[in-house]
């Protein structure tokens, strides 16, 4: 039986675009890909892209998370939502997006994409250092 203090928890992680062919470096990843049959960018998988082969959008990793626990089965859960975003490194450019997710609007817009977070839904971010 769910209780109000249960936690759930839907993960991204940076660490695993390396497979979908992302250009990501070891920055950001444990390993290095070949940034010349790379098909994007790391914000390009987290928040989606414009796919040139089909013109269509194609929604990011974290915007999927995002509509989970909003609108998935996550959602249905008693207890809060904790949307665990984790790298081993973040940077501005990464993260500036998510400034109005993160304040008092918590709302995220993108290309065919805006997710207002419940209350009791919680963004955690995950990395190594803060340096930058």
């Amino acid at each position: 039986m769910a209780t109000a203090n249960d936690y759930h928890v839907v993960t991204v992680d940076v660490g695993k675009a390396q497979p979908e062919g992302f250009a990501l470096n070891h920055e950001y990843h444990k390993d290095a890909i070949d940034r010349s049959t790379a098909k994007g960018s790391v914000s390009e998988w987290l928040y989606g892209y414009n796919d040139p082969s089909t013109g269509t959008w194609k929604q990011g990793e974290l915007t999927k998370a995002m509509q989970e626990v909003v609108s998935g089965e996550t959602s249905k859960k008693e207890g809060i939502k904790l949307l665990h975003l984790k790298a081993a490194r973040f940077d501005f450019y990464m993260l500036e997006p998510l400034h109005p997710l993160l304040d008092d609007n918590r709302t995220f817009v993108a290309p065919g994409f805006t997710c207002k977070l419940p209350k009791d839904v919680r963004v955690v971010i995950e990395s190594q250092g803060c340096a930058v």
